[in-house]
């Protein structure tokens, strides 16, 4: 479904973003640690939305290295739990 990848693909924009990083490979830039957690916020609300209209490969996301920067917040867990993945 084309709105559930817009939602994907914009979660992992925000997730990179998060980082300081205008790419996955790019160098990096100071952020505030606010403006990296509101980021952070807005890439899982995207990626619940995304999950919500189909995109819920549990694989796949766990090896999207544009979500790598979520990975260390316990939500992390919860979402790959509600998907039966790890």
């Amino acid at each position: 479904d084309a709105l559930a990848l817009a939602h994907y693909n914009l979660a992992c924009i925000l997730s990179v973003h998060s980082t300081g990083r205008a790419a996955p490979n790019a160098a990096d830039v100071p952020i505030a640690p606010g403006d990296a957690a509101d980021l952070r916020d807005r890439a899982y609300a995207n990626l619940a939305e995304a999950i919500r209209l189909g995109a819920n490969d549990a694989d796949q996301l766990g090896k999207d290295a544009d979500l790598v920067p979520l990975h260390a917040d316990p939500r992390w867990e919860s979402l790959l739990a509600g998907l039966g993945g790890k």
